[in-house]
């Protein structure tokens, strides 16, 4: 349906959590994983949802030696340098979930906030080490 999710499968968020302008970052991580593969993006409402329950019965970055205080996770929308927000699969910003109305300058890569179980999304440094989600479209 128009409305309804896209074709994709979701790869979980991965308890190996690196910096998205370091090294294997999140982007190339899942870039490796295919030509279609990506840090995920989000089109509507359904999709959001199915995310959701998806992070909410995994969890497998619970267990990582690596975990942060927060278990934020990093989905693939950053600030692009001519300042607009773009997904990194290049396709169309038609969602948001925003959790503030207000962004930092600086802190310019997109996250899920755990603190709201994951409903909505806040701006990052993206030096932050987090798990992620890679999508593969198909």
């Amino acid at each position: 349906s128009p409305g309804g999710p896209r074709a994709s499968t979701w790869v979980p968020a991965r308890s190996r959590m690196e910096p998205p302008g370091q090294g294997a970052s999140p982007r190339s991580f899942c870039q490796r994983l295919g030509a279609r593969t990506h840090l995920v993006s989000i089109h509507n409402e359904e999709e959001h949802q199915a995310i959701i329950s998806m992070l909410a019965s995994s969890q497998p970055y619970s267990d990582s030696e690596e975990q942060e205080a927060n278990g934020d996770v990093w989905i693939g929308l950053r600030l692009s340098l001519r300042r607009l927000w773009e997904w990194s699969d290049g396709t169309k910003l038609d969602y948001g979930s925003w959790y503030r109305d207000v962004l930092p300058r600086r802190r310019a890569c997109a996250a899920l906030e755990d603190t709201a179980d994951f409903a909505s999304w806040d701006v990052e440094l993206c030096s932050d080490r987090k798990p992620f989600i890679c999508a593969y479209r198909t």
